[in-house]
C-alpha cells in the first residue's frame, strides 16, 4: 500500500526509465525483420537498454506470430515471418525504478482483421485513459476499456488485467482489474 503513491522524485527516475523504454521501441521497431527469431530480439533490445545504461525491468517478451497471443510468451527459436507481427512486452529499469511496456511490429503487409483488431486495443487504451483519475475505482478504469472490446466482439478473448500500477517492482498496486478494489489517487503510476 504504501508504495502505490509515488513521491515526485520517484516519478522522476519513472519517467527517466520511460524515455529509455521509448528510445528502445524505436530501435526495436525499425530492426524487427523477418528471419529473426524472438531469442535474437530479445538480445537487440537487452543490448539496447544496455547502450543506455539500464536493465530489463523484468524478462522481456517478444512474441512472433502465434506467439504474440500469449501475454507472457517465453521468446524462442521462432523466426518472424513476412507480413507478420511480433508482440514485445518490456520495461527498462533505471536506478531501481522500472517502466513497463507493450506493442506489436508489423513486417510487410498488415492483415485487415488484425488491423480492425489492433485499432479496438488502441480505442480500449484511450477509454481506459480517458477514465483514469484521482477517487475513481481501478475495476472503473478496467471496464471503461473492457467495454470498448465487448462492443467489437472481443471481450471474451481479452484475458488480461488492462493495467497495474509500477515501481520500484513492474507488478504494483492498483491492479486495473474486473473486481479490484482499489482507487486511483494522486501520485500512482499505472500501465
Amino acid at each position: 500500500e504504501i508504495r502505490a503513491v509515488k513521491e515526485p522524485e520517484e516519478r522522476a527516475l519513472m519517467r527517466r526509465a520511460g524515455r529509455i523504454t521509448s528510445a528502445v521501441w524505436r530501435r526495436l521497431k525499425k530492426a524487427t525483420r523477418p528471419g529473426l527469431s524472438e531469442r535474437e530480439l530479445v538480445r537487440i533490445l537487452q543490448a539496447e537498454l544496455a547502450a543506455r545504461d539500464a536493465e530489463a525491468a523484468f524478462p522481456p517478451v517478444a512474441g512472433a506470430g502465434i506467439s504474440g497471443l500469449f501475454p507472457h510468451a517465453q521468446p524462442g527459436g521462432r523466426r518472424v515471418g513476412r507480413n507478420d507481427r511480433v508482440v514485445f512486452d518490456f520495461g527498462a529499469r533505471w536506478r531501481g525504478y522500472c517502466s513497463d511496456l507493450t506493442r506489436v511490429a508489423f513486417t510487410g503487409k498488415k492483415d485487415k482483421e488484425l488491423l480492425r483488431r489492433y485499432r479496438c486495443l488502441e480505442e480500449a487504451k484511450a477509454a481506459a485513459e480517458a477514465a483514469a483519475g484521482p477517487g475513481v475505482r481501478a475495476a472503473e478504469v478496467d471496464r471503461a476499456g473492457r467495454q470498448v472490446l465487448e462492443r467489437h466482439g472481443l471481450g471474451k478473448s481479452f484475458i488480461h488485467a488492462i493495467g497495474h500500477g509500477v515501481g520500484l517492482s513492474v507488478h504494483e498496486r492498483p491492479v486495473l482489474a474486473p473486481g479490484s478494489k482499489d482507487v486511483l489517487a494522486p501520485g500512482m503510476v499505472i500501465t
